[in-house]
C-alpha cells in the first residue's frame, strides 16, 4: 500500500480550511511505498530521487526536495518492503492554492485514482532509468487513492513572521500663511539655533509673521509654546521701546528681524515684551539674554526667550526660500559671522549661498583676501572632510553643512584638506572643534 505525500497534503488542507493555510510556506509529507526490487546503496537511491524530483514538481507546479528511506530510516532497501519518499514543496506564497487543488483531489475518487496513477508512473519511471526495471512500486492505484481519503497530517512550515509595522507616524500640523507660505509645527523640542537648521534642512526657516493672519496661524498650531523666527542676536533691542510697541501694531523693526530675511512688518508682542528678562529683572539695556522669540499664552502673542532653550518649533516655508541669490554684495567691514548674517538680513538677504562655479568666479572676483559666507554647519558637525565631503568642487548632496539662506546644499569649493574643525593646532575629526 502506498500513503502519499498528497494525499497527506490534501487531506491537512480540507482539516485547516483553505483560509486557514498560511500565505507563505512549505508543505512536508512522504509517500509510502512497496517495492519489488533490491536497492542497497546509497548511490542508487540518491539516483532515484534525483529523478523522481522533477515528475514530482510538475505535479505540483513548484520546486520539490525528494528524500528515500528504508525501514527505520535506513538508506537501502529490500524487495516486498517499505520505503518511504519524503518530499518538501517549496511553494512560497502559493501554498494556499496548492492545498485547494489537494483538497479538490481528496474530495473527487475518479481524481485521485488519477493522480495516484501519475504519482505511480514518476516514481517507476524514475526507477527504471535509475536500472531497477519499470514496475518497482507494487501498490495499485486504487490502493494509493484509497490511502487519500484516511491520510495522515499535513505539516505547513513557515519563515518566522514580520514584526508588524508600526502605525504611519502622524504628519505634523500644518497651516497657511501669507505670500504662500505653509506653517508646520513640530513637537520636538529644541534650542532656537537647532530649530532653525532644522527648518532649513526642511526647505525654509523658523516662520515669520507679517499679519494679524500669520499671528492667527501660529496660534492655531501651538499648545503652549513654539520658537518663530523673530530675534535681536545681532542689534539688542533690551525693553520694549519706542522701536518695539508692545502689542501689536504695523511697525518697522531696526533691531528684531526674520531668520527668512523677511521685512519686519508686523510684530504681536504680549504686554511688556520684550524686555531681555534675566535673574528676576528686565534688562532694558540690552544686556540680558533673551534674543529669540516664543509664540506665548498658547500661541496668542509673543514674549523674547533665550535661545539656548528648547521648545517645540514652527517652520514656515514659502516660494521665496528655494530661490537662489540673484546678487551678491561684498562689506568689507569685520564682522563674527552672526553679525554678519544679521547685516545681511537687515538688507533684505543672507549670507551669500553658492550654487554654481559661475557663482564661485563671481564671489572670488569680489574679494581679495577672505570673507564669510553662508554655509554652517552648527546643526550636524562635518568633522573632517569625508564621504560627505569631497574636497575641492564637485556637484554633492551635503547631509551637515547648510546655507543660511535654506537654498540647497548643491555646490561645494573646499579647499584641499577642507573642512576640518581645526582647533589649537589639531584637526578634530570627530566634530569637537570649532
Amino acid at each position: 500500500m502506498m500513503r502519499t505525500a498528497l494525499a497527506a497534503a490534501m487531506v491537512g488542507a480540507a482539516m485547516l480550511g483553505a483560509d486557514a493555510v498560511p500565505a507563505n510556506g512549505i508543505l512536508r509529507s512522504s509517500v509510502d511505498v512497496t517495492t519489488a526490487q533490491d536497492i542497497s546503496t546509497a548511490d542508487s537511491l540518491s539516483s532515484v530521487e534525483t529523478a523522481i524530483a522533477p515528475s514530482m514538481s510538475s505535479q505540483f507546479g513548484y520546486a520539490v526536495d525528494v528524500s528515500i528511506s528504508g525501514a527505520e530510516g535506513h538508506r537501502r532497501l529490500q524487495a516486498g518492503t517499505s520505503l518511504s519518499i519524503s518530499y518538501t514543496i517549496l511553494c512560497g506564497s502559493g501554498c494556499a492554492a496548492v492545498a485547494d487543488t489537494l483538497s479538490t483531489i481528496a474530495s473527487d475518487p475518479t481524481a485521485g485514482v488519477a493522480h495516484a496513477q501519475s504519482i505511480i508512473a514518476a516514481i517507476n519511471a524514475a526507477a527504471a532509468s535509475s536500472g531497477f526495471g519499470n514496475s518497482v512500486v507494487t501498490s495499485s492505484a486504487t490502493d494509493v487513492a484509497a490511502t487519500i481519503v484516511a491520510p495522515d497530517t499535513v505539516s505547513i512550515t513557515l519563515p518566522p513572521a514580520p514584526p508588524p509595522s508600526p502605525p504611519p507616524t502622524p504628519s505634523p500640523p500644518q497651516a497657511d500663511g501669507s505670500g504662500d507660505c505653509t506653517f508646520t509645527f513640530y513637537d520636538e523640542a529644541k534650542s532656537a539655533m537647532a530649530a532653525e537648521d532644522a527648518c532649513i534642512e526642511a526647505g525654509g526657516h523658523l516662520a515669520s509673521a507679517h499679519s494679524q493672519a500669520d499671528a492667527d496661524a501660529f496660534e492655531s498650531l501651538v499648545g503652549n509654546t513654539a520658537w518663530i523666527g523673530y530675534h535681536d542676536m545681532g542689534f539688542e533691542a533690551g525693553c520694549t521701546d519706542d522701536r518695539h510697541q508692545g502689542l501689536g501694531g504695523e511697525i518697522q523693526a531696526t533691531s528684531f528681524v526674520w531668520m527668512d530675511a523677511s521685512p519686519s512688518d508686523y510684530e504681536n508682542w504680549a504686554a511688556g515684551e520684550p524686555n531681555d528678562w534675566q535673574d528676576g529683572v528686565a534688562r532694558c539695556d540690552g544686556t540680558g539674554n533673551e534674543d529669540c522669540t516664543e509664540t506665548w499664552n498658547s500661541g496668542a502673542n509673543w514674549n523674547d526667550a533665550a535661545c539656548d532653550g528648547v521648545k517645540p518649533y514652527i517652520c514656515g516655508v514659502c516660494p521665496v526660500h528655494t530661490r537662489n541669490p540673484t546678487s551678491f554684495t561684498f562689506f568689507d567691514e569685520a564682522l563674527n559671522k552672526m553679525e554678519a548674517e544679521f547685516n545681511c538680513i537687515i538688507g533684505g538677504g543672507h549670507l551669500a549661498s553658492l550654487h554654481s562655479q559661475a557663482d564661485q568666479d563671481l564671489v572670488a572676483a569680489m574679494i581679495s583676501n577672505t570673507a564669510w559666507i553662508g554655509y554652517h554647519d552648527r546643526f550636524e558637525e562635518a568633522g573632517c572632510t569625508d564621504d560627505r565631503h569631497q574636497g575641492i568642487g564637485g556637484e554633492i548632496a551635503a547631509t551637515s553643512f547648510v546655507w543660511t539662506d535654506g537654498t540647497a546644499s548643491d555646490y561645494e569649493n573646499w579647499a584641499a584638506g577642507e573642512p576640518n574643525d581645526w582647533q589649537d593646532g589639531v584637526a578634530r575629526c570627530d566634530g569637537t572643534g570649532n
